[in-house]
Order: C-alpha cells, then sequence, then structure tokens
C-alpha cells in the first residue's frame, strides 16, 4: 500500500467501523488482523454484543459470528503498472468476482457476503473498497511448510495419506464447482448456452483456506479456495483453439504458472525443453495442473518453484489413466523417490502427476478429479489409527472447532445491496479481448 498501514493503525481502523458508509453492524467488533498484502489488509470482526445492548436482541443475533472485513485503496491498484491481456487489475475484480462465485453456493469456496463497499477513506487512504467474507479459522496451507531456519535444515516429518487425499478431495471439489457451478456431480452443469469456465489463476498453498471441522471433515477442517482477485471467466476449453489456449495471462504467482501459459511468457524457463504443449488451453485444466503442484508440495512438504531454471520435467513410470502418463511430460518433482514411493499409494502419487501433465487436454478433467480424490479418499479412511492421525499436523488444527455442516447465514443486510455497494454491472470480459 502506498500509505503504509501500521500496526498501530490498527485499533483506530477497528474503531472506525461505526462511521462506515455500509457498517458491519451494532455488536460487530474488530478483534484481530490477519494479514497484510501490497495491496490491502484483512482483519476479523466478532459479534459481540456490550453493555447497551439489549438482551431482547438475542433472539435475532446472527447465527454467523465472524467475518472477515478486507479493505483495499482503489487507487493502489491504478498505480500498480501491470497491463494485463484484458486492460488493468482494478480494485473491484475481486469483488465482482467473489459475488459471482458466491452465487454458485459451493462449500468448498470461500463465500463472500454482498459486494464491493465503497465510499469510505482511511487515514491518508483517499478512497478504499471493502469486501466481507467467510471466516476460516483453521488458517491457509503455507502453514504446513516451513517456517523457521531449523525447520529447513531438518524437514518436517510427512503428512498421513489421509489428510492428503482430504485436501486433494477437497480441492477438486471447488474446481469443480468453479467448472460446472455446482457441487454435486450427479447433477448436470450449469454452465448455459455460452460455456465459460472460471480460471483462478493463482492458486497456491495461502490461498487455500480451512474452516471448521465438521462430520464430513473430523480432523482437517475443510479446505476452501479463496482469493480471487486474479480469477477470470474464459471461455470453456472446448470453445477455445490453440492460439487462444497459448496466450500470455499475465496473472497469478511465477512460480506456479502452468506450462500453457508459458508459451508467450518472455521469462518462460520451458521455453527450450524442445517439447511443445500439445493443444494448449486454459481454464479448469489450468486450476487442475495448479492443484496437482500444491499437492505436489504437501507430499515434500516443501515450497517447488515450478518456474525455476532450469526447468524440470519428467516421464512418470507410473501408467496412468489408459497409459496417459506413459511417454507423455509432467512437471511434478521428486515424486518418484524412495522416501516418497515409501509414504505414499501409488494411486496418490499416479493422480498428481497426471495433474501436472504438460499438456492441458490430458490432465483429468474435473469430475474425473473428484471420484478419483473420492475414491482415494474412501481407501485411506479404511487405515486410519485414531491415536496417530493428528500426528504431523500443524498444531492449530487441533483446536479449530467442529461445527454442523450447515453454513451459517450472515445479517440479511450484507446481502442485499443499496447505493453504498458497487455491484458488477454487464458481462465480464473476455480474459483474451
Amino acid at each position: 500500500m502506498n500509505a503504509p498501514f501500521r500496526d498501530s493503525d490498527a485499533q483506530a481502523w477497528f474503531e472506525s467501523e461505526p462511521q462506515w458508509q455500509s457498517r458491519v453492524g451494532v455488536g460487530w467488533k474488530g478483534t484481530k488482523m490477519l494479514g497484510r498484502g501490497s495491496t490491502g489488509v484483512a482483519g476479523l470482526w466478532e459479534y459481540l454484543p456490550v453493555d447497551g445492548i439489549s438482551s431482547s436482541t438475542a433472539a435475532t443475533a446472527p447465527k454467523l459470528k465472524h467475518v472477515v472485513v478486507k479493505m483495499s485503496p482503489i487507487d493502489e491498484f491504478a498505480n500498480l503498472g501491470r497491463k494485463r491481456i484484458n486492460g488493468p487489475l482494478t480494485a473491484m475484480d475481486e469483488g465482482n468476482m467473489g459475488l459471482k462465485l458466491s452465487a454458485i453456493g459451493a462449500r468448498h469456496l470461500v463465500r463472500q457476503y454482498g459486494g464491493n463497499r465503497v465510499g469510505d477513506s482511511f487515514g491518508e487512504l483517499d478512497e478504499v473498497v471493502k469486501l466481507f467474507l467467510e471466516y476460516c479459522p483453521g488458517g491457509d496451507l503455507d502453514q504446513f511448510f516451513p517456517r523457521s531456519l531449523e525447520e529447513v535444515e531438518n524437514p518436517l516429518p510427512p503428512l498421513h495419506e489421509y489428510h492428503l487425499w482430504t485436501l486433494f478431495h477437497c480441492m477438486a471439489v471447488g474446481v469443480m464447482a468453479m467448472d460446472r457451478r455446482t457441487e454435486d456431480v450427479t447433477e448436470a452443469a450449469r454452465k448455459g448456452p455460452q460455456a465459460t469456465e472460471f480460471m483462478h489463476c493463482d492458486l497456491k498453498m495461502d490461498n487455500i483456506f480451512l474452516g471448521y471441522r465438521d462430520p464430513e471433515h473430523p480432523w482437517l477442517p475443510i479446505a476452501k479456495i479463496g482469493d480471487f482477485g486474479e480469477t477470470v471467466e474464459i471461455p470453456a476449453a472446448n470453445r477455445q483453439d490453440d492460439a487462444y489456449g497459448a496466450r500470455f495471462s499475465d496473472r497469478g504467482a511465477d512460480e506456479f504458472r502452468t506450462p500453457e501459459d508459458c508459451i508467450n511468457w518472455r521469462f518462460s524457463p520451458w521455453e527450450k525443453l524442445g517439447v511443445p504443449v500439445l493443444n494448449p488451453r486454459k481454464g479448469t485444466c489450468t486450476n487442475i495442473w495448479q492443484v496437482g503442484a500444491i499437492m505436489n508440495c504437501l507430499m515434500l512438504r516443501t515450497r517447488l518453484e515450478f518456474y525455476a531454471r532450469p526447468a524440470a520435467f519428467t516421464y512418470s513410470v507410473l501408467p496412468g489413466r489408459d497409459n496417459v502418463l506413459s511417454g507423455n511430460a509432467n512437471h511434478s518433482q521428486r515424486l518418484e523417490t524412495p522416501e516418497i514411493t515409501a509414504s505414499y499409494s501409488k494411486e496418490l502419487r499416479e493422480l498428481v502427476q497426471e495433474c501436472m501433465l504438460r499438456a492441458p487436454l490430458q490432465r483429468p478433467n474435473s469430475i474425473t478429479l473428484f471420484q478419483r480424490t473420492r475414491t482415494g479418499l474412501d481407501a485411506a479412511a479404511q487405515v486410519i489409527d485414531p491415536a496417530q492421525i493428528m500426528a504431523n499436523l500443524p498444531p492449530a488444527i487441533a483446536q479449530v472447532p467442529v461445527m454442523s455442516m450447515q453454513q451459517l447465514e450472515p445479517p440479511r443486510s450484507w446481502l442485499f445491496g443499496n447505493n453504498k455497494f458497487k455491484l458488477m454491472i454487464g458481462q465480464f470480459k473476455s480474459l483474451f479481448k
């Protein structure tokens, strides 16, 4: 942020809520800073009625007791200087996309309550935009990786395969929801006549959030895809050609950039591999490659940079579905070492490698990924030792409450717009117009 948000600003921000054009509401208090980035900050608000609020309001108190407020300066985006292929990034992009994705009603996508909230300033920031987002008490997947020099020098122990399948399946459900507009695999896709897909562009560990534990997720909290600031809606893969699929999006983290997005990237480490990207496409296949990359990192408990020079690719010793891995390059790393083959099943290693195939159309589609991760999860559940299942997890995971699977609804005032909200108007631009 051009005007820095200091530690000392947090309390002033929390206390400014009564003056906001679109308030969180009476009884809600800012309690904790959750994160700070180059273009915004995020804080936790909790429903904590105080003296002076009648106890009779208990019957009408919101069932939802926590909400994340994300604040970004509007003019910060204008100063970024990055020209995207569909125009400059704007401060409204994340809220517009989050509103559209929240309409799907998917449990495995971080929910956004209402649209962009504008009309306020803070400190030296002339104008800011705020989002109200679902709170995920389990944090994000970055906590599964070394956070100190000691942990880097002493590798972390492997995660239980059941937990890996749990995370894999949660991400698969989220990707399927972005693809088909539903989490129900038996239901027809809701894409409409002009079929489109949502391409996240920035799937990585710190954009996968852990919610609450529940009857379907008794050990590891439900994992949810979030942070849609780079997400775009594009034509479905079957409506693209090779030229479209090969264009450079200029979105997302370089270390998780996919093969199809590197064809026309001038910094691409893969340009001299001599192995072309067959039938490049973008969209769900891109999301699936990045999910595979996250799983690759989790299996090694190491943050990998898949764009690093010299570029890496491999030919698997595993056959894969219909022998798709045999003779086709994939970008997984170190999944055939003795340590990994001893720790994890052939089925898990094989599916991760298939997700990371160089050719987008050779990767599993969203339904296949859903089905195979479900099968893997069910098999792993048969060999759980309750006495050992929480071993090697970050300590904070055990403190995450167990809740019902019913989504808690926020105050209705958060969901229905007025002239204080800046909502999406018309259709999104195609990524490559």
